[in-house]
């Protein structure tokens, strides 16, 4: 039935309470590729800040909100493996970056306010300093730390993602800069900016486009506001029990939480292992 399963990290596969993969996630991600099925990463999170998978093998990545997508070597890859650009198999298949001029228009802001923001390009991160939100986030996810550096550097590099810290209220006022552009937020401290044109259900269909398989093929998972578009996109949608109600709304079946086997369950529930 399923040729393909999806799966985001943080709050999927990954605890915010113990920031680990739980036991019987490992397991059941193992004993669906040994059953055939191809498993895909797909997370706001570029490949260089996946740290929470050690040893865990994946057929392909769908990364920083689906703005980029990679496939693995036949036998498959961890993100410490696909991070080497130099990775006999690694392909890029999908990009979809931020325009310049939003990049150009972001920098000239900075130069006038001041915004904890982190910069992902598809080589790498760089963040321009840490505020009290900023660290908050980065506990809560307990994400790695990007380099530190001035953000001019980054002003012509292919940037993906900005990863920055201003509240709801200002929103509208503050994307006026970047006509080009969407926030994708999740979290009230902070806001992912990726292309207006781009989404995770874009970059999954991107994968499906090079595989050749139909939606209905497709199982995934997720529990955020950043997983609504690829959740709508597969054939069955699973949504964690630790999710919104406004996610659980997208849902085919909501599972249990990502620390009750949630995962696991939830592909017992559908014959999958």
């Amino acid at each position: 039935m399923f040729k393909s399963a999806f799966f985001d990290i943080d709050g999927t596969l990954v605890s915010f309470r113990s920031h680990l993969v739980p036991p019987s996630t490992r397991r059941a991600i193992e004993e669906l590729r040994r059953r055939g099925v191809k498993v895909f990463i797909s997370s706001g999170r570029h490949v260089d800040s996946i740290d929470k998978l050690p040893g865990m093998v994946f057929d392909g990545f769908v990364l920083i909100n689906g703005t980029l997508a990679m496939t693995c070597p036949p036998e498959g890859a961890t993100a410490a493996q696909m991070s080497s650009p130099a990775l006999a198999g690694r392909k890029v298949i999908y990009r979809k970056p931020i325009p310049q001029e939003d990049i150009h228009s972001w920098l000239d802001l900075l130069e006038r306010e001041a915004h904890s923001t982190i910069m992902v390009s598809e080589e790498g991160l760089m963040i321009n300093f840490l505020d009290e939100d900023m660290r908050g986030i980065m506990e809560l996810l307990d994400f790695p730390m990007p380099e530190f550096g001035d953000l001019r550097q980054m002003r012509d590099k292919t940037i993906c993602q900005l990863i920055t810290t201003f509240r709801d209220e200002e929103e509208e006022r503050i994307m006026q800069y970047l006509p080009h552009c969407k926030t994708t937020r999740w979290h009230p401290l902070f806001t992912d900016i990726i292309n207006a044109e781009a989404s995770k259900g874009l970059g999954v269909q991107a994968v499906l486009d090079y595989f050749g398989w139909q939606k209905e093929e497709v199982i995934a998972f997720g529990d955020g506001g950043n997983d609504l578009e690829m959740l709508d996109l597969a054939g069955t949608a699973v949504v964690m029990g630790n999710a919104s109600d406004d996610v659980k709304a997208h849902a085919d079946f909501v599972t249990d939480s990502v620390d009750n086997d949630g995962v696991a369950n939830a592909l017992r529930h559908y014959n999958l292992i």
